[in-house]
Formats: structure tokens, sequence, C-alpha cells
């Protein structure tokens, strides 16, 4: 099967209608450009100014799967397809395909960390083979830290890396306390020099600073901007604001209703897939992939 679409085939495929079909039509969208091996995407390509290898599409593609609860043992069909088949093949894919890459490590890590705190230690092989993946994967990223604590110049490869570390304490795989606190004092520098909304999202998802108030107001005025790319910002400031929650009620913030930015971002999503869904290319079917991963962490 090809990575990309026939024109006969985006024709014939509905764009969504809002913002829960948006993952919902993704989903059937996803199976259908699996690679046979169960990986997706073509070898590399540049979007965004980043390289994007196939190990870190298939986990970016994968996300969306375990995010919404599926796994090897899930039951259900889509389009006479079990949705097992899907994640089975990509992840037993992933297991012997880890990027040598910084984005494709962690994207491709981040998702064997999912797929194994998604079934936790039951008695199959499978998740065992993920888990030491995921450790494998985890010990080259932690390798690749720098003194600062960071990932490097690139912002957005290290809250990749903050994500990684985040499931690893998450799902309880061993993880040194220096390289949690060194990447905390990292955040926690940054943003006091230059006060970006997303460090600000990544501070409060690892639960590592006082100011909560301050940088959820942060959050809340400055909303992602998906033309921009800000996709990664727009699925961890979902996530923290959520755990928050309700929405609707918040903790922190008493007083608060954090409904007005759930509802502009499933709007500014929904309206950024629809208008990108018949986009050819395989930048369009990253950005797309990138999109219906913000849009599962907006509609839990």
């Amino acid at each position: 099967m090809s990575f990309l679409l026939s024109e006969a085939e985006v024709q014939e495929a509905p764009f969504p209608q809002t913002i829960q079909n948006v993952y919902s039509d993704g989903i059937r969208w996803r199976m259908r450009i699996q690679n046979e091996d169960g990986s997706w995407g073509p070898k590399a390509v540049e979007f965004g100014g980043r390289l994007y290898e196939q190990s870190g599409i298939t986990g970016i593609a994968l996300l969306v799967f375990l995010e919404l609860g599926y796994s090897y043992r899930s039951r259900d069909e889509l389009e006479g397809k079990p949705i097992a088949d899907v994640v089975v093949g990509g992840l037993n894919w992933l297991v012997e395909h880890l990027s040598t890459t910084d984005l494709g490590r962690l994207q491709s890590t981040l998702a064997l960390l999912d797929a194994y705190g998604l079934m936790g230690e039951v008695l199959s092989p499978r998740p065992k083979a993920y888990k030491e993946a995921a450790v494998r994967g985890l010990r080259e990223v932690l390798a690749r830290q720098a003194t600062d604590g960071s990932w490097g110049s690139d912002l957005g490869i290290t809250a990749w890396a903050a994500r990684v570390l985040h499931f690893a304490m998450l799902y309880g795989i061993p993880l040194q306390a220096e390289s949690w606190q060194r990447l905390s004092s990292y955040l926690k520098t940054r943003f006091q020099a230059h006060h970006e909304p997303l460090v600000a999202a990544l501070l409060l998802m690892m639960e590592c600073t006082i100011e909560k108030r301050d940088h959820f107001q942060m959050i809340l005025d400055s909303p992602p901007d998906v033309e921009q790319g800000d996709y990664n910002y727009a699925h961890v400031a979902a996530l923290v604001l959520r755990r928050d929650e309700g929405a609707r009620n918040s903790r922190v913030m008493r007083g608060t209703n954090f409904g007005p930015w759930f509802d502009r971002m499933k709007h500014t999503i929904g309206a950024d897939v629809r208008a990108r869904w018949s986009e050819p290319g395989v930048p369009a079917m990253i950005r797309r992939l990138m999109c219906i991963h913000a849009a599962t962490a907006l509609c839990w």
C-alpha cells in the first residue's frame, strides 16, 4: 500500500465536518495510508525546517491510536479492518527501526512508551518487547541531552524530549533524576528569559513550577498558532488544561472557565484540517498527521 492517497482517493475521502470527526475520520485516513510493512510515510521528508524520518512519522501516526486507547488487544474494526492489526503492525515495525536522528528517535520512543504504558505488565511478550525498545530509545534520548538540560537550540526538539521523560516517569520506566532536574532547570531559566507559552505548558506538564496561575494564564492568553505549525504546543497545552480540570472548573485558576479556550482551539484545528484535507504531497501528509494528533488532546 502506498503512503500517499491517489487523487481519486483524495476526492472520495470526505473532510471532517466537526472537531470530533477530525480524529475519527483521521483514524480511517491513517489506516488507509499505512505501508504494507506496518510503517507510515516515506524514508524521510523535510517539513517546517526539520527532517522527519519514517520512524518518527510512524510514531506520530501511532500516537493517535494509542492515546485514544487502542492497543493490540482492541477488538474494534473500521471499514472491515481490525484496528489492533494496524497498531501491532506499526509497533512491531518501530521495535526494529528506532530512528538515529533526534526528532525521529523522540517521536518513535514516545509511541513505544505509550504502547507499553497502555498495557502495563500483562502476560504477553508484546508489551515486554515494546518496553525493551522504549528503554533502548530512552537511553539514546538521555545520552543526547546537553549540559544545560536541553536537547539543543531547537525548542521544539526539547519539547518532544520533555514529553518522552514525562511518559517514562508516568509509566515507571527508570530515569536518572539528574536528567529530569537538568531539564526542569533549563525550562525554568528559559521561561524567565523569554516567557514562551510552550515552556509554560511544559513546566505545568512536568509539575515542576510553583507559578501555576501565571503559566495557565499565559496559555489562555497565547493560544497555539496552527498556521505556523504549533501542533505540539496545542497538544501539550490541552493536556495540562484538561489535567487541571474540568475544563470548566479549574482547580488552580478558581473561577476560570477553560471552555472558551477549548472551543476556540477545536474550531481552529478543525478549520485547519478542512482547509488542508485535499492538499497533495508528503509535507501536507505530515501536517495532517500532526494536526489530528493535536485534536485528540482537545477531544478527550
